[in-house]
This record gives structure tokens, C-alpha cells and sequence, in this order.
């Protein structure tokens, strides 16, 4: 694990972040962050506005007339840059080498601050995102996972929804949607790389980034969630999949601690995550399964609990006997002390192997930071908190991850209406009335 430390800088614009200092780093890593997803676009028809703006972002602006020219010149070194859009946040991104991370990072806030989102470049862009749009709603496992979100209430759409709405976004819809959220408030960065004789010069570039004013100079919140039931199974046919997509899912609508998610990591180990596992590495064994996915999603004011795979309509009971099995034996408190302790040293193994870039330490830090303004004790004390898991904060997450009864199973590809029938009956056994 590269050593590092933490410091917090709070700007007279108002805009926050962190400095880490990594003294033998050779590269210097940066995000920057607004809340400026699709979440914060006024008008729901004109839902690609954010992501569009995102390919513009790092376009012409006030000293480089074209997007073709200022990449060169951010890049022309070796520089990395890039940017992403998510439903809360849109992120800028940037990796350089050290002897001209000042140069750099000038022109990502130049680039940030200075944007001109010209209309030959929203033509050139729309085009870029509607490929990608395409590309990426060829990815199935993708397309069953955000139907399934969406049915549970979500604020989200599909890949094919958003490519049917990207008609209504027009140039001006991308400069207001910049106006709008691009305000020193709502900034959040994370650099990282040697910090020794440069926090002043690198707080007074962010600092002086000419940004959008904001009456009410406030942060935007993050939007609520109301969960619900889908009305009936999901499905989506596809005649070009000869086996079947699915995913099992059970919403908690609160929020769950820290602690909370670590236990269930700490579940998913012992369930999925590795050849050894109870789920995952069983079916293996069986030839049930090519692959097993899980995963705990903790968001603002609901937390998630899914199961994904494909499948082939012959080995579908058997697969869901075993998921189910493990599942109940674990929400009736049955869990060895062994299985336990196998799971948190793989946790705390990779752990270790997470923290050896610059760039995977700003990601370590980046999430609970840039969505709740609190520095992540991830790499200093990350092996304790797992040490403390016990048993019983196991069986206690995953009995409380089942507990409101919000659950479905989700199907995309070729298999019966019966098969998907006895499916929906098999899991519905985790909620016994």
C-alpha cells in the first residue's frame, strides 16, 4: 500500500476537497467533481443533456478553438484526462507525470471553467454519444439490470430510452444545464500525488477557476427515492439469447451504516465471490453456472441486494435451489466461525492489493467524500473494522436487507413463461408470509 496522508481544503469560492499527499509517487492523479448528472436535468425528455455536456466539457473554450486541439495539448506529454456522467455526479479526471502536473491541471481547470460547447461540436458529440448509446444498449446483462432499477422506482432509464430522447436535447439545453450546476458549491475534488510545497499553488488554481455564480450558493441535494413493487415479473424478450439473463433483488428502503455494508461485503465473500464460496463456488462444481455475480448497493435512502447471472432454462431450478438454500440458512443464523474468518481474510488480502496506484487511492477516497463530504478511513483502518465483524452483524444485514418485503426477479432472453413462473415462485420463498 503507497503511504499517504489526508488534508482537507476548504476554498474561499466554496468549493472543498482533499490533498493526499503521496511522497513517492512519480504521477499526480485529480477528480473533480459537480453534482450534475442526470438527476439535476430540469426537464425529464431531455435526459441526455448531462451526459452530452460531459462529451463537450473538455472541448474548445477560451484558448484553444477547437476539442481536437486543447486534448492535444493536455495530452502531448502523456497526460491522461477523461470525464463521466452518473445520476448524482458528473467527474473530470486527470493523470500526469509528475514534472508537469502544473500544466496539467491548469488546463483541466481551464477546460472545466472556460467551456465554449460550440454547435459544430454538439453536432460532432451527439453523434459520439448516440454510438455510444447503441454500444452500450448491446450490453443485455446491462439493459435487464437499469429496467429492473427503473421498475423498482429508481430514477433511471435504460440505454434505449435515453437513445430515443436524445432528439429533444439541443446546444442551448447543454450551456444551461453547464450555468446551472458548474458553481464553486457544488465542487468537490480529490488530488493526489506529491504535495510537498504545493498545496498553496494547487488551492489557489481551483480556487480561481472562473465558474458560473449560483444565487442561492448552496450544494444541491441529492434527490430522494421512493421504492415500490413492480406490478408484475420482468421480462424481456430476446430471441437472439439462447439462455436467459437474470437477476434476483432485494431493496431495504433506508439508508444502511457503513458497518452494515462491510457485513455484507463480508456476506458476499462467503456467498459469491470466490471458486470456494457456497453459492458460486458450488455451482461450479455442479456445472451449473459459468459465472455468479452479487453485490450490495448503499445509496442515500435505500440499499440494494441482487444476484446476477445467465443461465440456461435446464439449469435454472437447480441454480436457484442453491441460491435460496444459502440464503435462508444464513437468515436462520446458521454460519460457521470458519466460513466467517476465510471471508474477512480475503477481504483484508485484497484490501492490500487495492491501494498500489495514485489513482486507485483518489478512487478509495472519492466516493464517501464526494457523496457525503466525509473522508474515508478505508486505508488506515479498513483491516480493523473487518476484524471486528461478527457472526451476528452477518445474520443481523442480511435478515435486514429482506425485512420490507421489495423484491423481484428479473429475466431477459429465451426461456418459457412457465420456467419463469416457477422461478418467481422459488424466490418468493425468501418472504414467507
Amino acid at each position: 500500500m503507497l503511504k499517504h496522508s489526508v488534508k482537507e481544503v476548504v476554498l474561499k469560492s466554496g468549493a472543498r476537497g482533499l490533498l493526499i499527499d503521496v511522497p513517492d509517487a512519480s504521477v499526480v492523479c485529480a477528480q473533480i467533481s459537480f453534482r450534475a448528472g442526470d438527476q439535476y436535468v430540469k426537464d425529464p425528455k431531455k435526459l441526455e443533456t448531462a451526459h452530452i455536456m460531459e462529451h463537450m466539457s473538455l472541448g474548445a473554450n477560451k484558448k484553444f478553438p477547437s476539442s481536437k486541439k486543447f486534448t492535444a495539448e493536455i495530452q502531448k506529454n502523456g497526460a491522461y484526462t477523461n470525464a463521466s456522467t452518473a445520476p448524482v455526479d458528473m467527474t473530470y479526471t486527470m493523470e500526469c507525470a509528475d514534472f508537469e502536473w502544473e500544466r496539467v491541471l491548469e488546463l483541466l481547470c481551464l477546460g472545466i471553467s472556460q467551456p465554449l460547447f460550440l454547435d459544430e461540436e454538439f453536432k460532432a458529440e451527439y453523434g459520439n454519444v448516440r454510438e455510444e448509446m447503441l454500444y452500450r444498449g448491446n450490453n443485455h446483462d446491462w439493459h435487464l439490470s437499469l429496467e429492473m432499477e427503473k421498475r423498482f422506482g429508481v430514477d433511471i432509464e435504460t440505454f434505449q430510452e435515453r437513445l430515443k430522447l436524445m432528439p429533444n436535447v439541443t446546444v442551448e439545453d447543454i450551456r444551461q444545464h453547464y450555468q446551472e450546476t458548474h458553481f464553486s458549491q457544488n465542487m468537490r475534488f480529490i488530488i493526489a500525488g506529491r504535495m510537498k510545497g504545493r498545496i498553496r499553488k494547487i488551492s489557489k488554481l481551483l480556487n480561481d477557476m472562473s465558474l458560473p455564480k449560483n444565487k442561492a450558493g448552496m450544494r444541491f441535494e441529492i434527490p430522494k427515492t421512493t421504492l415500490k413493487m413492480p406490478d408484475e415479473p420482468i421480462f424481456i424478450e430476446n430471441s437472439t439469447v439462447p439462455n436467459a439473463y437474470f437477476y434476483i433483488i432485494s431493496y431495504l428502503a433506508e439508508k444502511i451504516s457503513r458497518d452494515e455494508a462491510l457485513a455484507m461485503g463480508t456476506l458476499g465473500a462467503i456467498l459469491t465471490d470466490t471458486w470456494g464460496s457456497r453459492i458460486f463456488g458450488t455451482a461450479r462444481e455442479k456445472g451449473l453456472v459459468y459465472y455468479l455475480n452479487s453485490g450490495i448497493d448503499r445509496e442515500e435512502d435505500y440499499a440494494a441486494w441482487w444476484f446476477g447471472s445467465q443461465v440456461s432454462e435446464k439449469q435454472l431450478n437447480q441454480l436457484l435451489k442453491l441460491i435460496i438454500s444459502e440464503i435462508n440458512r444464513v437468515k436462520n443464523g446458521v454460519l460457521s466461525q470458519k466460513d466467517l474468518e476465510s471471508a474477512k481474510m480475503y477481504m483484508i488480502g485484497s484490501h492490500q492489493r487495492s491501494a498500489q496506484t495514485v489513482g486507485a487511492i483518489v478512487n478509495g477516497y472519492s466516493g464517501r467524500y464526494f457523496r457525503e463530504d466525509l473522508i474515508n478511513d478505508y486505508f488506515t483502518h479498513f483491516p480493523n473494522r473487518v476484524e471486528k465483524i461478527t457472526k451476528n452483524d452477518v445474520i443481523a444485514i442480511a435478515r435486514k436487507m429482506l425485512q420490507d418485503k421489495i423484491w423481484g426477479v428479473g429475466f431477459l432472453g429465451t426461456i418459457s413463461k412457465e420456467a419463469r413462473t416457477k422461478a418467481h415462485m422459488q424466490v418468493s420463498a425468501l418472504w414467507p408470509n
